[in-house]
Formats: C-alpha cells, structure tokens, sequence
C-alpha cells in the first residue's frame, strides 16, 4: 500500500492481444498516491460519506492499493454474428485505483496514459470500489482486473492466476452485470467463452442495437 495525494487530465486508450501483458501496476500507483492528497481535497465538504469516508479527518491516514486494469471488448465482438474461436479482448491503458481505509476500499481513482505520462483523471465510484473488494474467490491471484461492458454499463471482476491467459481467467459478475445480464444470477463464476454469448445475447436486444 502506498501512502497519499491527486490532478485531473484526459485519457488514451490502447489495444492488446489475448496473452496477459507485463502490467505497470508499481506505476500507476505511484501516481495514484502522489496525486491522492490533491483528489481527495476536491471531495466537497459535508459529502465525504458520499466517496466512502466519515469525515476528512479520514483523507490523511488513507492509502492507494493495487490498480485493476480496464478491459472492453474490441470492434471484432460487435461486428461479428456470433462470438467465434478469436480474440475479443483489448486492454485498456486505464487503470482503477482503491484509495483505502484500514483496508478496505473507500472509492477509484482512475488512472489513464496521456502520451507518455500517466495522469490521475478521475475520483468516484465507492460502491464499485467496495465491491472489488472480493477475497474468497479463486484464483487468488495478483492479476485483477475490470471487463467494462459499456453497451449495458456494465462491469466484471477479472481474476487471472499467474501464468494464465486472459481466455483462461476467472470473470466474476458484478451487480451492474446481474442487473444487465440476468442469466449470470446462476452461479458466482464465469468463463470468457461463457459469458461471450450472453453479453452479446443482452446487446442484441438493446434499443439502439
């Protein structure tokens, strides 16, 4: 965990191929935390419960803990009838960030690659937050990461243990992903080419599909 301080800036997104990248998760926490004390401050007073804290007596004894990198679904997914035997996965140069307490994750911070620097760009999120905050489901793994599906404003827990591939991880529904997808009620896990069918299923019926 890396201890407080925050700036606001644009974001650039990247793609990527279906093995695991070599992340830069000790970067983008530097930058988290030497930006937290600056994003916590444009918390407004009085709404601190509203991002996760009692009070900002709080901000100053928080920390950053280990990012989740974001990851959609490229144009393959979209523009073909039905998922097939391909990559439909693009890693994002987007990270989530839990700024903790004791802990336990309060709320995001959102770190995006601007040209060749990182910026924090964003502050939100506390039920998110709170909900990644999953321990007692495998793999236990240092490679965590988020599936935003952002046709149904949805998102996924991604869980990969070392040496696994992105086909090969664990994809854990979140809330968002229950209430858009109903069929993912059954069971707490997923594989990639069980959930593929069914975010696409759910697209289809969209009204500006």
């Amino acid at each position: 965990m890396y201890k407080v301080a925050l700036g606001f800036a644009l974001f650039i997104l990247a793609g990527f191929s279906i093995p695991l990248p070599i992340d830069n998760d000790s970067k983008v926490m530097m930058v988290a935390a030497d930006n937290l004390t600056l994003s916590l401050a444009k918390i407004p007073a009085g709404q601190e419960n509203n991002y996760g804290f009692k009070n900002r007596e709080e901000f100053t004894v928080s920390s950053v803990a280990k990012p989740f990198r974001v990851i959609t679904l490229n144009q393959d997914f979209f523009t073909d009838a039905t998922p097939g035997d391909k990559n439909y996965l693009s890693m994002q140069n987007e990270w989530r960030v839990p700024v903790a307490l004791k802990g336990n994750n309060c709320i995001l911070l959102t770190v995006s690659q601007q040209g060749n620097d990182l910026a924090v760009v964003d502050l939100g999120g506390a039920m998110l937050a709170k909900e990644l905050q999953i321990s007692d489901i495998e793999p236990a793994s240092t490679n965590q990461y988020i599936l935003r599906i952002y046709p149904l404003t949805c998102d996924f827990l991604v869980k990969a243990a070392d040496g696994k591939t992105l086909n090969e991880a664990t994809y854990i529904p979140l809330t968002s992903a229950i209430m858009a997808i109903k069929e993912l009620a059954v069971k707490k896990t997923f594989t990639l080419a069980e959930i593929l069918p069914l975010i696409k299923q759910q697209i289809k019926v969209q009204p500006n599909y």
